[in-house]
C-alpha cells in the first residue's frame, strides 16, 4: 500500500505532521479522525519512502529488535512504550517505518501480533506465531528472548555461510576480469606481431588468438549470453520446481554434509523454540519448512506433516524423508518418549551447529587451493599459447 504524508490539528491548537499506510487518502483522513485531529493536508509520499521500502529488514535487524524489545519488556516496561522507543533506535529505515505505524495501530487497542501479522513480508511467519503464542501465554518477554537468540544464532551462521562464497566469488571476478582484458587488449597485440613476422602458430596459439577475436568483434552477444544465460540459470535451475539446484549440491562430497549440517541445525533450534513455546505441530512443521532453505526438505517436512495429521510419531515422518542425521531422529524419538522435546532439540541444535562451523571450515580448506589451482591452470594456458611460438621463432635463429 501506498505511503502518506498528512499535516492535521486539534481543537487545542496542535499540530501533528507525520506519515500512515493506507489504500487511499480517505482511509488516511478517518486514520487522522480517529486520532482526534482534523486533517489540513494528506499528500502521497514518495521522496526517501521509496529507498527505505527497498531496503530490506535482515536478521540482524530482527535480532537487535527482538534482544532490546526483551530487556524492556523484562524491565516492565508496557509493549507501546516499548514500540515508541525502539521507532527511535532502529538503523533500518524500513524496520523504523513499521514501527511508527504498530506504534499508531497499538493506540488503536490491536493486539501487536495481529499488527506484524499484517506485515508477512517484512516479519518472518516465525516471529508472528510466537508473538502470538506470548501474548496468548503472558510470557511475551521469554518468547522475545528466545527469538532474540534465535536470530543472532541465524545470522552468524548465515555469515559463515557467506564468507564461504565470498572468496571463490571474488577469485571467479578477478579471473574473469582478466580474461576479458587479456581477450580484449593483450591478444590482438599478439596478432599484429604474429601477422607481421608471418610465423606458423600452433594450434592452441590460432584457438586463442580465434578465441580473442570473437571476443573483441562479439563482445555485446557474448555479454548478452552470460547474462541471459544466468537468467535462465537462476529461474529454471536454482528456483525451478523440480530442485535440481539442490539435488546437484546434495551430490557433491564435502559440500552435501555441510549442506545436511547446516538444515539439521536450523531444523532442531526452530522446533525446540516452537515446542518450548506450546505451538501445535502442524504450525511447527508449517514454519520450519520455510526455514531450512531446501526444496527438498520443504517437500519432505511438508509429507512429514501430512503423516503426523494422520498419526505417525515426529520422529518417523521426519526418517521418511531420509535428509537428516540418524542422530536428530534418534534424538527427536528420545523427546517424544520423554516428552522433553524443547530440551532434547535445543541439545541437538548446539550439536549441528559445532557441526556445522566444522563443516563450513572444511569446506573453505578445500575450495580456497582448488580456486587458486583453476586460476593457475587458465594463465598457464594463456602464457604457454603466447609464449610457444617465440620459442619456435628462437629454435629456427
Amino acid at each position: 500500500m501506498p505511503i502518506y504524508r498528512y499535516t492535521a490539528i486539534n481543537r487545542h491548537g496542535d499540530r501533528k505532521k507525520g506519515k500512515h499506510e493506507a489504500a487511499n487518502e480517505e482511509s488516511v483522513k478517518e486514520y487522522i479522525q480517529s486520532l482526534g485531529y482534523h486533517p489540513l493536508t494528506v499528500k502521497r509520499f514518495i521522496g526517501d519512502t521509496q529507498i527505505s521500502l527497498k531496503q530490506k529488514i535482515g536478521t540482524k535487524d530482527l535480532a537487535l529488535f527482538c534482544r532490546q524489545f526483551y530487556v524492556m519488556l523484562d524491565a516492565g516496561v508496557p509493549i507501546i512504550r516499548c514500540i515508541r522507543i525502539l521507532r527511535t533506535q532502529m538503523a533500518n529505515k524500513r524496520l523504523k517505518e513499521l514501527l511508527d505505524q504498530i506504534y499508531q495501530e497499538l493506540q488503536k487497542g490491536r493486539e501487536l501480533s495481529s499488527i506484524i501479522g499484517d506485515h508477512t513480508k517484512d516479519f518472518p511467519d516465525m516471529l508472528v506465531q510466537m508473538v502470538k503464542v506470548g501474548e496468548a501465554s503472558g510470557a511475551l518477554d521469554k518468547i522475545m528472548e528466545r527469538m532474540a537468540i534465535h536470530f543472532e544464532r541465524e545470522f552468524t551462521l548465515s555469515n559463515k555461510i557467506k564468507n564461504v562464497m565470498r572468496y571463490p566469488l571474488f577469485l571467479i571476478g578477478v579471473t574473469g576480469a582478466m580474461l576479458i582484458v587479456i581477450f580484449t587488449f593483450v591478444m590482438p597485440t599478439f596478432i599484429n606481431i604474429y601477422d607481421n613476422l608471418n610465423v606458423e602458430l600452433p594450434a592452441i596459439t590460432r584457438f586463442m588468438l580465434n578465441m580473442s577475436g570473437v571476443f573483441s568483434q562479439n563482445w555485446y552477444f557474448i555479454l548478452a549470453a552470460i547474462l541471459l544465460g544466468i537468467l535462465i540459470f537462476r529461474r529454471y535451475i536454482i528456483n525451478g520446481k523440480n530442485s535440481l539446484w539442490d539435488r546437484f549440491l546434495l551430490k557433491v562430497p564435502v559440500l552435501n554434509h555441510a549442506i545436511k549440517s547446516v538444515a539439521s541445525a536450523r531444523l532442531s533450534r526452530t522446533m525446540a523454540i516452537l515446542f518450548a513455546s506450546g505451538v501445535s505441530l502442524t504450525e511447527i512443521l508449517d514454519i520450519t519448512k520455510r526455514l531450512v532453505n531446501n526444496r527438498i526438505v520443504e517437500r519432505g517436512l511438508e509429507h512429514a506433516k501430512y503423516e503426523t495429521q494422520k498419526g505417525t510419531s515426529l520422529s518417523r515422518a521426519v526418517a521418511q524423508i531420509g535428509f537428516f542425521d540418524p542422530m536428530i531422529i534418534s534424538m527427536m524419538t528420545i523427546g517424544e518418549e520423554t516428552g522433553a522435546m524443547d530440551t532434547v532439540l535445543h541439545k541437538a541444535a548446539n550439536f549441528f551447529d559445532e557441526e556445522s562451523e566444522y563443516s563450513i571450515q572444511k569446506l573453505v580448506s578445500m575450495i580456497e587451493p582448488m580456486m587458486i589451482i583453476l586460476i593457475a591452470v587458465v594463465v598457464g594456458f594463456i602464457v604457454i599459447s603466447v609464449a610457444l611460438p617465440m620459442f619456435s621463432m628462437m629454435g629456427n635463429i
